[in-house]
């Protein structure tokens, strides 16, 4: 039976390990390289963030927010750089 019950369990951990690869990989918005100094003291001072903790106040359901390229980034109107669609920051205005 204990020979069993490993074979079992190994194959579980195994059938779970292929699927990580499956699944769609997360994207980050952090990269700011391309900004001049000011842009990113004023990017970090809005506390800007890849993902909130409030779904109702993401990029994506702000005013501010401008749908971006291929890579899932968009743009914002106030923050400089890379912005996440799932991100946040202190300036959050909903749209109306």
């Amino acid at each position: 039976m204990e020979a069993t019950r490993r074979k079992f369990l190994g194959s579980g951990a195994l059938l779970a390990w292929s699927l990580v690869g499956c699944q769609k990989r997360e994207f980050s918005c952090n990269e700011a390289t391309g900004l001049n100094p000011a842009d990113k003291v004023a990017r970090e001072a809005s506390g800007y963030a890849d993902r909130t903790a409030d779904p109702k106040r993401s990029c994506a359901t702000c005013q501010q927010w401008e749908p971006g390229s291929d890579d899932g980034c968009g743009r914002c109107k106030i923050v400089r750089g890379p912005i996440h669609p799932l991100g946040t920051c202190k300036l959050f205005a909903a749209r109306s």
